[in-house]
C-alpha cells in the first residue's frame, strides 16, 4: 500500500497510509529533495526532509558519496553554510534572523576528498555528524560514513583554525594506501597515509575551546589527531588501526606558539599499530642469546648479532605530549604495537598527567617514555604524573622509564607490569622530588634472563618510595622468574630511598641488588619478603 494521503508543496510530495495516522500533527517540515532507487516495477521514491533548519545534508550540496566523484567542494560548501545561515520562523510570519552554527550530516557513503576541508576562525559551533561507524575494513568497507583521500592527496583531512565548539562524530577516515603499511617508497609509506600534520589538525589561540572527537575510526593513517594550543578537548571512543610506519604521533598534543594546551580528555580509545613491530611471542618467553636490549632501546634479533628494530611501527608514537601542555586525563585506553605507547620529551613544560586503567603493550621501544624540561627555576618545574591501575606488558624495551628531566612527582599505583624485555620500571630522574610506587605487580620481565630488573634505580636518584606488591616470579608471578633483581639500586649516592613491605622473591640474582658501600640519608629498607637485607640511615 503506497498510501492514500498525499502531502505536497513546491513540487515535491509524499504519501501516508491513513490507517497509520491517528491524531498526528506534522509542522515545520521542509521538503527538500526526492531520490529514486531501483527501476521498473521495483522503482520507489524516498523523500529527504529535515525537521530543523540548522541541520544540513552534504548530499544537498552535491556530494555523491560514491567514492569516485570528488566531494571536496560540496562538503566545504555545506560546512560554510552551517557556519552562517538565515533562520526562517514559519510560526512568526516567516521572519528571518542570522544564525551561526549548525550540524552537517554525512549519510552513509564514501566521500572522496582531494584537498583539506577547513573550519576557520570565523566558523564556530559546528558538528560534523556521520552515521554509526562500522568495522574499519578499508576503502572496500561499505558501512557507515567514510571520508577517503584521493590517490593524489596526502595532507590534513580537516584543518580547524582558531574555532570554538567543533564536534566531529561517527565518521571513518581512510587513506588511499593500497600496499603494505611498511612500504618504504615515500618516507616509510606510499602517498596518502601520513595525515599531514594530523588527519584532524586543530590549531587554537586564546579563547578557542570545547572540542569533541567521538566514535571516529582512522584506518591506515599515521598522524590522526593533532591538537595545538587547544583547551577543553575530548577524544572519546575512537579507533586507530593499521598505523603506517611514519614519524609522528597518532594523537599529538602541543602548544601553539605561546598558547598552552589544557584540559584534555582521552577516553576509551584503541590505538593498534598492527601488524606489530617484528617480534613474536611474549618477551619473557624468548631467552635466546642476543635477544636482549643493547642499551639504547633497540633489540638484537633472537640468536643473532644483527640489530632488529622490527618491520613495522618503529617510528610512530601512540600518544605524544610536547611543549606547554597541562591537565591531560587518559582513561580506559589501549596503546598497542607502536614505537612508544606514551611519550613526553625534553620540550614538555606542563603539569598534571593522569593515566587510569590504560594498557600499553608491545611497544617497539618503551611503554611509558617520560621526560620533561626541568631547566627552569624551581617554581616553574612541575610535571606531576600519575599512572593508576594500568597495564604494561610485552613491550620490547622497558615498560616505564622516568627520565632525568622529570622534576616534580610521579605516582605509580597498582601497575601490572609483566613480560617486558627490559626493566619493569626504570628510574633515571636524579632531580625528582617524589617517586611513589604502590602495590606493584611486576614479574617475568628481562629477556634474555638475568639482564634487567623489576625496578631499576639509577645512581644519584633520590626520593623513591616503594611499598607492597609483588616483584618477582614469572609472568604469572609464580615459579622462577627471569628478572635479575626484584629491585636494583645502582651506584652509591641515594637519599630517601624507602622500600617497605614488598615481596621480592623468585628473581635470578637476588631480591634487592645494591652496592655495599652505598650511602646517604633518609634511607629505610625493611619488612620485605624474600630478603633479610635492611637499611636505616
Amino acid at each position: 500500500d503506497k498510501g492514500d494521503i498525499t502531502v505536497s508543496g513546491n513540487g515535491a510530495s509524499f504519501t501516508i497510509d491513513s490507517g497509520a495516522v491517528n491524531n498526528a500533527k506534522i509542522s515545520n517540515v521542509n521538503i527538500n529533495k526526492s531520490y529514486y532507487y531501483g527501476s521498473g516495477t521495483s522503482k520507489y521514491q524516498w523523500v529527504y526532509y529535515k525537521l530543523s533548519q540548522e541541520c544540513v545534508n552534504v548530499r544537498d550540496f552535491g556530494a555523491a558519496g560514491n567514492g569516485s566523484v570528488d566531494d571536496t567542494t560540496a562538503i566545504q560548501n555545506a560546512i560554510n553554510y552551517a557556519a552562517s545561515w538565515t533562520y526562517t520562523d514559519v510560526n512568526n510570519s516567516n521572519s528571518t534572523s542570522s544564525v551561526k552554527g549548525g550540524i552537517v550530516v554525512f549519510p552513509a557513503g564514501k566521500y572522496l576528498i582531494s584537498s583539506s576541508l577547513t573550519i576557520s576562525s570565523s566558523q564556530h559551533s559546528i558538528t560534523l555528524q556521520g552515521t554509526a561507524t562500522g568495522c574499519p575494513g578499508g576503502s572496500g568497507d561499505d558501512y557507515g560514513s567514510r571520508i577517503i583521500a584521493s590517490s593524489s592527496f596526502d595532507d590534513e583531512y580537516i584543518n580547524i583554525t582558531h574555532s570554538r565548539g567543533i564536534h566531529i562524530k561517527d565518521l571513518t577516515f581512510i587513506s588511499n594506501l593500497t600496499g603494505s603499511e611498511n612500504n618504504s617508497s615515500i618516507n616509510g609509506c606510499p602517498n596518502g597515509s601520513s595525515g599531514g600534520n594530523g588527519a584532524i589538525h586543530l590549531v587554537s589561540n586564546a579563547g578557542s575551546a570545547n572540542f569533541l572527537f567521538e566514535n571516529l575510526i582512522f584506518h591506515r593513517i599515521a598522524n590522526c589527531i593533532t591538537c595545538k594550543g587547544a583547551s577543553r578537548v575530548t577524544i572519546r571512543s575512537c579507533v586507530f588501526d593499521k598505523i603506517p610506519n611514519l614519524n609522528g604521533n597518532v594523537i599529538g598534543l602541543n602548544q601553539n606558539g605561546g598558547e598552552r594546551a589544557d584540559q584534555i580528555r582521552i577516553e576509551g580509545c584503541i590505538i593498534d599499530g598492527s601488524p606489530h613491530p617484528g617480534f613474536s611471542g611474549q618477551a619473557s618467553s624468548d631467552t635466546s642469546t642476543g635477544a636482549g636490549n643493547n642499551g639504547g632501546g633497540a633489540y638484537y634479533a633472537s640468536g643473532t648479532s644483527t640489530l632488529n628494530t622490527g618491520t613495522n611501527n618503529t617510528k610512530i608514537t601512540a600518544l605524544g605530549i610536547y611543549g606547554f601542555v597541562n591537565t591531560v586525563f587518559v582513561n580506559q585506553c589501549s596503546f598497542i604495537r607502536c614505537k612508544d605507547g606514551v611519550k613526553t620529551d625534553t620540550t614538555w613544560t606542563g603539569e598534571f598527567l593522569y593515566f587510569g586503567q590504560t594498557e600499553v603493550e608491545r611497544a617497539n621501544n618503551r611503554g611509558w617514555n617520560l621526560d620533561a624540561n626541568n631547566s627552569g627555576t624551581e617554581g616553574a618545574r612541575k610535571d606531576y604524573i600519575t599512572i593508576d591501575n594500568c597495564f604494561a606488558s610485552t613491550n620490547y624495551g622497558d615498560a616505564v622509564v622516568i627520565e632525568n628531566g622529570i622534576y616534580g612527582s610521579v605516582n605509580i599505583n597498582t601497575l601490572n607490569c609483566r613480560g617486558n624485555r627490559g626493566h619493569g620500571i626504570k628510574i633515571n630522574a636524579t632531580a625528582a622530588q617524589n617517586i611513589g610506587i604502590i602495590n606493584p605487580i611486576i614479574g617475568g620481565n628481562s629477556s634474555p634472563s638475568n639482564q634487567s630488573s623489576g625496578i631499576y634505580i639509577s645512581d644519584s636518584v633520590h626520593n623513591v618510595f616503594i611499598t607492597g606488591g609483588r616483584i618477582g616470579g614469572d609472568g604469572s608471578l609464580g615459579g622462577s622468574g627471569s628478572q635479575k633483581y626484584g629491585i636494583e639500586i645502582d651506584g652509591t649516592t641515594h637519599n630517601n630511598i624507602r622500600i617497605i613491605g614488598t615481596n621480592v622473591n623468585s628473581n635470578v640474582t637476588g631480591s634487592i641488588g645494591y652496592n655495599g658501600s652505598w650511602g646517604g640519608s633518609g634511607n629505610k629498607i625493611q619488612f620485605n619478603s624474600g630478603t633479610s637485607y635492611t637499611k636505616d640511615t
